[in-house]
Parts: C-alpha cells; sequence; structure tokens
C-alpha cells in the first residue's frame, strides 16, 4: 500500500500546477500595495524599463522604490557571490546597516562595511556595486517566486490519506468475516492505512515540492 501510495502522490505531485482561479486574474495588478508588503530577503523577478525577467533578492521596498541585491557581474568572484547571496536572503539589512555604518563578516573571508564589499584584506567595490535601487516608475512588472513545498506537501498528504483509506476498507471487506473482529472492521483498517498513507504521501509530496520547478506569481505590472 505504501508504494501504491507513494507512485500515486509522486505522479499527481509532478503535474503542473492548475491554472489560477478567475477571480485571481482579475484583481488589480496595477496596485502598488503588494509589492511594499514583500518580505525583505524574498526572490522576485523584476521587468524594468531597462531589464526583463530578471531574478533579483530583494532588499527592501516602500513606496518610492525597490532596492535589490544584484550579484551577476562575473567579476565577482565565487565565493563572494555565495556569501552575498546569503547575506541577502538571511540578513538583507546588512547592506543598509553597513552603508550606514555598520560591519558585518559574512564568512571567515567575506566582510561588508561602509567601505565596501572584502575578500580578506583585498577591497573588491562598493556596496553600491552589488545593490541597486529601482525607482517605481521604471518598474514595470515583479514576481514573486511562488514556494510550492507546502503546496505539494497537501497533494501528497490528501492522495496519500485517500489512497490508503480506500485500500484499508478494500482489505477489510474482503477479509474472512470470521476473523479477528479488529482486523476486518472496515471502519478501523481505513483509518489505519489512510494514516499510513498520509505519512507516506506527505514525505512525497514533501521531496516533490522541493525540487520541482517555481515559476513567479505577477503581482504587479504597470
Amino acid at each position: 500500500m505504501a508504494r501504491a501510495a507513494e507512485r500515486e502522490a509522486v505522479r499527481l505531485a509532478s503535474q503542473p500546477p492548475s491554472s489560477p482561479p478567475a477571480r485571481r486574474e482579475s484583481r488589480d495588478l496595477s496596485d502598488w500595495a503588494p509589492v511594499a508588503r514583500i518580505n525583505a530577503g524574498d526572490e522576485i523577478v523584476l521587468t524594468t524599463t531597462r531589464l526583463s525577467h530578471v531574478k533579483r533578492r530583494l532588499l527592501s521596498a516602500d513606496s518610492a522604490s525597490l532596492t535589490v541585491l544584484k550579484v551577476d557581474d562575473t567579476a565577482i568572484p565565487d565565493q563572494v557571490r555565495e556569501a552575498l547571496e546569503d547575506a541577502g536572503e538571511d540578513h538583507p539589512a546588512y547592506f543598509a546597516q553597513a552603508t550606514a555604518g555598520g560591519r558585518f563578516a559574512l564568512n571567515k573571508h567575506v566582510r561588508l562595511g561602509p567601505d565596501g564589499v572584502f575578500e580578506d584584506d583585498r577591497r573588491l567595490f562598493d556596496i553600491a556595486h552589488v545593490t541597486e535601487v529601482v525607482p517605481r516608475d521604471d518598474v514595470v512588472e515583479v514576481g514573486v517566486m511562488g514556494k510550492h513545498v507546502w503546496r505539494h506537501s497537501k497533494r501528497g498528504l490528501l492522495i496519500g490519506a485517500g489512497a490508503g483509506a480506500v485500500f484499508g476498507a478494500l482489505t477489510a471487506v474482503g477479509c474472512d468475516p470470521n476473523g479477528e473482529a479488529d482486523y476486518c472492521n472496515v471502519g478501523g483498517m481505513a483509518a489505519l492505512y489512510a494514516i499510513g498513507g498520509s505519512a507516506v504521501g506527505l514525505e512525497v509530496g514533501t521531496i516533490v515540492g522541493a525540487i520541482a520547478p517555481r515559476s513567479p506569481d505577477v503581482i504587479y505590472r504597470r
């Protein structure tokens, strides 16, 4: 049963998400308010008057502009880029605080401070080189990268529970009517297998959600 539930969970959880309901399409995408509410550190897909659909890490947002992390310069050493990306995700406020005088060790080799970004004792560039302030008037579209792990986990949980309940019920119905009462109880067997199927489905759904391709949800379009 566990293998059957796992195969079904993988098959259905791997399917592309269904189209969003019509009511979601009808909302006003020209409203900037959702953009200002994006959590600092989240990944966004940004289209501006100069760039189209580029991924950026949001450092801050307000009613007038976005500030994003920009580390696609090939001159940035790999370990520095990785440290900056981690800081942008986990500590997005570091960049504004460093500009204002704060100093932060991002790892053993990379430092951030008012004088710029350092690798060991070598100054690489100003903070402005890896951050960008985008005025609202320049923003054409903003999408947020959906986190689909829970979506797939819920789907796997429901599929596993349903498959387990059906399997348990069929097993109980087909058992020897003279057998043990606990074994032949349809409700009891269905519940027992539903619990097992839920556990398998949740695990499979979580794995699928973690590796499934993510697509941006557009929250603003001018």
